[in-house]
């Protein structure tokens, strides 16, 4: 992996940055209300960040880091600004520069480290990401999504088990929405990858009620496979190929005939692998379908479907 040369890190930020100043009536109508001007424009920076409106948000920081160059927050958000921005490391102006600045400001900032970790994420390097991740942990108030960010990481590794406990952990923090639908999705991702399948489908439940989505649908006979209950996993894909519009779903005939062919269902196999080449066939299920005649003791017609399969 080719690994980026960091530069030392400068303390201050490039003048060129600095070429406006606050704005004179944002912070007049701030003094006018009994707020901090500073503090005000920090919030609007931050709803632009939620809101997806990077470029706004640094804007407004650049000014803020000028205003108030000890402000470690400002320095964070700055961060993911650029991080938003794909301005990632550079001698002036990034958001690794902003990060490690805050850390100098506020050594024991967990948000920073864990936005540290992010960047070594990105580059695919998870080892120090985690390491990063620790630090975050440690310090006196740590943040939920460093948990968040060390389950993703111990997924990307393999780690599957220690995944599903740092995700545990962060579901656990007070302030984490249980209910939400992209929390649940990922808590299901990672039961399944744990070997979890029956709290995956339990997961899968809260989701949604069963048939409705397929990309659950999908999940919830994977875990019935994996678990050995392929006669419910069967029974879940031919509840998706039964919905009128939805015969050909090639994904779920292919899945259904693997099982059929698993029990030594043949024929029952057989035309599910009939049905996928009888539309636009793909290669693959030639080849799919070729290794089923094998079995079933024709050579000839696994040639056939073997030819048709290289012509593709």
């Amino acid at each position: 992996m080719h690994k980026r040369k960091y530069h030392r890190l400068f303390l201050t930020m490039s003048p060129i940055l600095f070429c406006s100043s606050l704005s004179i009536l944002a912070m007049e109508q701030a003094q006018a209300a009994g707020k901090d001007p500073i503090q005000t424009r920090i919030e609007t920076a931050d709803k632009y960040l939620r809101e997806d409106h990077a470029e706004k948000a640094k804007d407004i920081l650049i000014e803020v880091v000028k205003a108030r160059p000890k402000n470690a927050i400002a320095w964070v958000l700055l961060g993911q600004a650029f991080q938003d921005l794909g301005v990632l490391d550079r001698t002036y102006g990034s958001a690794k520069q902003c990060y490690l600045k805050a850390l100098e400001i506020q050594p024991n900032m967990s948000r920073a480290y864990t936005k540290m970790g992010e960047l070594s994420a990105i580059d695919g390097d998870y080892i120090t990401e985690l390491g990063y991740l620790e630090k975050a942990l440690k310090c006196p108030n740590p943040d939920k999504f460093a948990l968040k960010a060390q389950a993703v990481a111990y997924s990307n590794l393999k780690r599957d088990k220690m995944a599903l406990e740092s995700y545990m952990k962060f579901m656990a923090h007070p302030t984490t929405n249980k209910d939400n639908p992209i929390v649940l999705k990922s808590l299901a991702n990672l039961q399944e990858n744990a070997g979890k399948y029956d709290d995956c489908l339990l997961t899968l439940d809260k989701l949604e009620k069963p048939g409705k989505k397929a990309e659950y649908e999908h999940q919830r006979a994977r875990c019935y496979e994996k678990s050995g209950k392929a006669d419910q996993a069967i029974a879940i894909y031919s509840a998706m190929l039964s919905v009128k519009g939805n015969e050909g779903d090639e994904l779920a005939l292919s899945k259904r005939a693997e099982l059929y062919e698993r029990l030594g269902r043949y024929k029952e196999a057989m035309k599910d692998l009939d049905t996928l080449v009888s539309g636009e066939p793909s290669a693959s299920a030639y080849k799919k379908r070729a290794a089923l005649w094998q079995k079933m003791g024709n050579p000839a017609r696994a040639r056939q479907d073997l030819e048709k399969s290289n012509s593709i």
